[in-house]
């Protein structure tokens, strides 16, 4: 079995992220909110830009038009295990709450949802 780091290179996902930006600007989005709740209910947004997906809980990513992204883990582990594997910023807490303090405290007055029901 390969490795999540086999699976896809960062510089792939670097070209991922900033082509995703590229509509963020067009949108005039400061930050991206990607669910990734669920295999089939928008995991593929998650996947596509972490190469990551969830199959039991909601994780999210919040992209930033400018910066690093920051993945929200549904545990410390998880978050360790993200860092770790993928070499994404993660935090654990993936709850609204947890989005909607990361946000606030990062000023964040224009967001894009992504993946949501």
């Amino acid at each position: 079995m390969l490795s999540p780091q086999e699976r896809l290179s960062q510089q792939e996902l670097k070209r991922r992220h900033e082509a995703v930006r590229v509509r963020m600007r067009e949108k005039g989005l400061e930050f991206l909110l990607v669910s990734g709740i669920r295999f089939v209910a928008g995991a593929g947004y998650l996947r596509y830009l972490t190469n990551w997906a969830e199959p039991f809980a909601g994780e999210v990513l919040l992209l930033p038009l400018n910066g690093t992204p920051i993945f929200l883990a549904r545990t410390a582990e998880r978050a360790l295990l993200v860092r770790n594997l993928l070499g994404l910023q993660a935090v654990p807490g993936s709850t609204a709450l947890h989005a909607a303090d990361i946000l606030k405290r990062e000023g964040c007055k224009r967001l894009g949802l992504c993946g949501m029901k």
